[in-house]
This record gives C-alpha cells, structure tokens and sequence, in this order.
C-alpha cells in the first residue's frame, strides 16, 4: 500500500508547474527631459496620456524651479499662451525622450518704478486697454470711443466708435480680434482690422447682465458682472452661453471686476466687493488660491490688504500686478498672495466711482493703465 503522504504529494501541483501569478502591468510612461538655458538637464517621467497641465505640476513640484517662475518651450514655440492646459503632450508631439526648454522667468524690480514713463491724454474716462500681439495698445473709454497707439505711444493710429456705451474690459483672442466687454448688457467681438462689430452680440438668456470683466481662455469667454455677483462662459466660436456661477467650493463672488489668465489654466478675477483676487483653475473653477494671502486677507492690515481692487494683470515672470483703487496703487504679488511692491502709490486716484484697468505687454514689460476719472492712460516703463 502506497504511503498516504506521497499520494498527497502527487496530487498538489508543484510550485513550478503551477502557472505564476501574472505581474501587475506599469502604465506606459514617457521620460521629458527639462534642458534650461545654461545647458543643465533633468528629467520628469509622465504617463503617456499625461496633459500640459500635468508637465507644468511636475515642474512646479521639482527642486529645479523652486517657487521662481518659469515657461517652457517646445520646438521654438512656448507651451501655456496659445495651448489649452488639458491638450495632452502627445497632441503637442511630446513623446518619450523630447526635450522641453526650461526659461526661468526674473522678477523685475517694481519698487524702483517713481513715474510713468508715458502719459496719454486720452477721451473722456478711459476703462479698458490691452496690448494687441504687435504690442499697440487699444484703449477703450465710457462713451464708447475706442483709440489705438502706436508701439512709440506718440502716434494714434485709430479713433472711432465701437457701436456700444460703457465698455469695460477689454482683451484679444487668439484671432487677434477684440473682444470688449459693454456694462450695458452684451460681450461683442471687433474685427482685429478695421474694428467693425463681428458675430453676434453675447449675453445670458437673463436680463441681469452688466459685464465688468473678461477674460479669453481658448474657444471661451468668461465673464464677469459685478451686479449679479456671477461669472458667465461663452462660447466664442457661435456666441452661445454656456454656464453662469455664483460660486462653488471654498469660494464666492462679491462685485467682480476684471480678469486675467495665468498661463491658459488659472482664472484670476478681482474680486471687488471681498477686497481681493480669486484664483480658480480654468478648467474645473475649483479654487486655486487667493491674493493677498488669507491671514492679510482676514486682518486687512496693510501694506499687503487690498481696498475695491478692480482689475488685475499678469506680467511675464507670473507675477499679479493690482489695480487697488482705494489705496490709490498698483500693488504687485506672487501668486502666493505675499506682496512684492506698491507702485506709485498716491498717483491713482479714486474719486468714489472710480474703475481703472490695467494691461502688461509680455514682450517689453510695458504696462498700461487707465487713470479712469483723471482722463489720462499712464503707462510704466519696465523696471
């Protein structure tokens, strides 16, 4: 009789004829390597779906940029102006092994900034002005006159009418058509030419709508109104209206004014009633941040408070720069919400009913603002 322990041993399966447990399978990456200016490399590994906005949170976290301010740049082109944040880095032909130029971005010294550089006697009340791509700077005022200087702003290149009454933000989209937002109810785009009106008008299928601010982030439009506390999307490709919010998580809107857009994926809006800038992601609109940080935010203390800010604007190095109406500045932050400068503090002057706005050109540093009740667009050399 065979022994009871053999038959066992027969009858289990040895550990090698077993089939083996298969291995977990790793997502697919890709390895970008980050080259910076002084030829210095190193490397960030990314799934292969990963997005834009995925390369910039892997730079952001690394050691080599630290809290400086950065761009990339990708066959001679820069990553984060003209391409949406959500587009994935296959679409931008970023595969395994593509190089991805790293610029660091210097902050310039505002506090050495004492008096504009320029003073543009201007039509009556200047609101909204913007830097086009060739650096002109079109300035919009109440009664609906729209002028355009020159890159020397000796020369006025175009006056005329808009076709609308109390514009108040202005901006270019990616056409280079000007997209001009009318407290009178509507968003109306104008040809980048001769600066006709072109599409249709675009507004809510409410009536409440008095626009205070805009901002182009791709295909969309955001807009805010400072009546109604909300912020709208629109599309710009057929005018179409396509959320309203009066908040969301963490975050609410008091009397918002005008906008700008931090590298196509952060929203910031200032935030009028609540005495600060919003920070939300453009995608989501979920809360990114504020400035100035909350701890000033809730004590109010100066220098860092802000008073009634009514515009913001975002310089090449990521900085925010302020248009702090009661405190009669422009005040200059890290998007951290801690102040790097207050600028001409004084000159600005709020007579109660004041709504200035302000543009940076990114290629020459130059910005521009729309001293409102003074009749007059200061402009500010680069410091």
């Amino acid at each position: 009789m065979e022994d009871v322990s053999t038959l066992i041993q027969e009858a289990i399966p040895s550990a090698d004829a077993a089939d083996a447990p298969a291995e977990p399978t790793a997502p697919a990456q890709i390895r970008v390597i980050l080259q910076r200016m002084s030829g210095e490399e190193s490397e960030v590994h990314l799934p292969k779906d990963a997005t834009l906005q995925d390369l910039r949170k892997e730079v952001e976290k690394s050691s080599t940029v630290g809290q400086c301010a950065f761009r990339l740049l990708f066959n001679g082109e820069p990553l984060g102006w003209t391409a949406s944040a959500t587009v994935t880095l296959v679409q931008l032909g970023i595969v395994d092994g593509s190089v991805v130029i790293l610029m660091m971005e210097p902050s310039r010294n505002y506090a050495r900034i004492e008096k504009p550089e320029y003073v543009l006697t201007s039509d009556q009340y200047p609101n909204g002005l913007a830097f086009d791509p060739r650096g002109r700077l079109a300035v919009a005022h109440f009664f609906g006159s729209l002028e355009v200087w020159d890159t020397d702003f000796a020369t006025k290149l175009y006056q005329g009418q808009m076709g609308g009454r109390q514009p108040s933000q202005i901006c270019f989209g990616p056409g280079g058509e000007l997209v001009v937002a009318f407290r009178s109810g509507y968003v109306q785009l104008l040809g980048p030419d001769d600066y006709s009106q072109k599409g249709p008008q675009l507004r809510p299928p409410s009536d409440a709508f008095h626009p205070s601010g805009l901002a182009v982030v791709g295909e969309r439009v955001f807009v805010s109104c400072s009546r109604t506390s909300t912020l709208h999307q629109f599309s710009l490709r057929d005018g179409s209206h396509l959320q309203q919010r009066k908040g969301g998580s963490h975050w609410e809107l008091q009397e918002p004014s005008g906008m700008a857009v931090i590298e196509d994926r952060i929203l910031a809006i200032a935030d009028r009633g609540l005495h600060r800038v919003l920070l939300l992601d453009a995608e989501s609109l979920d809360f990114h941040g504020q400035v100035p940080d909350p701890q000033t935010w809730r004590s109010q203390q100066a220098p860092g408070a802000l008073q009634k800010p009514n515009d913001v604007a975002v310089d090449a190095a990521g900085n925010l720069l302020v248009m702090d109406t009661q405190n009669e500045r422009v005040a200059v932050y890290r998007q951290d919400g801690s102040l790097v400068a207050s600028v001409m503090e004084g000159f600005f002057k709020d007579h109660g009913n004041t709504f200035s706005y302000l543009s940076c050109n990114h290629e020459t540093g130059y910005i521009a603002i729309s001293n409102n009740d003074e009749h007059r667009v200061a402009v500010l050399a680069p410091p």
